[in-house]
C-alpha cells in the first residue's frame, strides 16, 4: 500500500512538472483541449489506525471556447490574448486558435484573420453612415491612421473624419475566455466625437 500511495504521489507530482499549471489548492492541469482544461488532485488521507489512502477522482473540467491552442509540437498550450509589433510596423496576434494581422495604417491595409480551418477573412472599415431603413448618408471617411496597441486591443485614433465629425476603430483580440460569443476574436468599435 505504501508503495501505491508513493507512487501516486509520484504521478501527481510529475503532472505539476510536465503541466507547470496549478490554481494554488492542490489542483493541476491534467488535459487539455482546444475548448477545456481538465483541473485534478490527488488527495492523500491517513485514517486513525494509520492506513493512508489516495483518493484521486477529485477533478473538474473547466471549458470556455479558445481555451486552449497547440503549439509546434502538436500540444495544447493556454491561449494567450496578447498582441504583438513587428519591425514593419504592422502587429499580429499569434497565440490563439485563430491568428490576426493588423496593418500599421488602417487607410493602407487591412485586417487579415486567419481561421483555424485555413480561411482567410479580410476587413478595413471603409466610413461611419447612417441609415435609417430606405436611405443613408456617409457621415465621415477613413483617412490615415496609425494604430497604437494596448495590451489585446489596436486603436486608429481618428481614422474616420467627417464635417464635424472625428471617430476612432478599435479592433480588440479576443480567444473567446472572456467572450460570450463563441470563437469571436475581433470586435470593431467606433467611438465618435460629434
Amino acid at each position: 500500500m505504501k508503495t501505491h500511495v508513493a507512487l501516486l504521489s509520484l504521478l501527481a507530482l510529475s503532472l505539476v512538472s510536465q503541466n507547470g499549471f496549478s490554481d494554488g489548492d492542490g489542483y493541476v492541469v491534467t488535459g487539455r483541449g482546444p475548448h477545456h482544461r481538465v483541473w485534478s488532485k490527488v488527495k492523500i488521507q491517513t485514517n486513525d489506525a494509520g492506513v493512508v489512502t489516495a483518493i484521486t477522482n477529485v477533478a473538474y473540467t473547466e471549458i470556455a471556447s479558445g481555451l486552449n491552442v497547440q503549439d509546434t509540437n502538436g500540444l495544447w498550450v493556454p491561449s494567450q490574448e496578447d498582441i504583438e509589433i513587428l519591425d514593419d510596423g504592422t502587429a499580429v496576434a499569434r497565440h490563439g486558435q485563430h491568428q490576426v494581422r493588423f496593418p500599421a495604417d488602417i487607410y493602407s491595409g487591412e485586417v487579415v484573420l486567419n481561421m483555424p480551418d485555413g480561411h482567410e477573412l479580410r476587413s478595413r472599415p471603409a466610413g461611419l453612415a447612417y441609415f435609417d431603413g430606405s436611405n443613408s448618408v456617409l457621415i465621415a471617411q477613413l483617412t490615415n491612421s496609425i494604430g497604437a496597441v494596448l495590451s489585446n486591443t489596436v486603436v486608429y485614433s481618428n481614422c474616420l473624419v467627417g464635417a464635424g465629425v472625428t471617430a476612432s476603430v478599435r479592433a480588440c483580440f479576443k480567444n473567446g475566455k472572456q467572450s460570450n460569443i463563441s470563437n469571436l476574436l475581433m470586435l470593431y468599435s467606433i467611438s465618435a466625437c460629434l
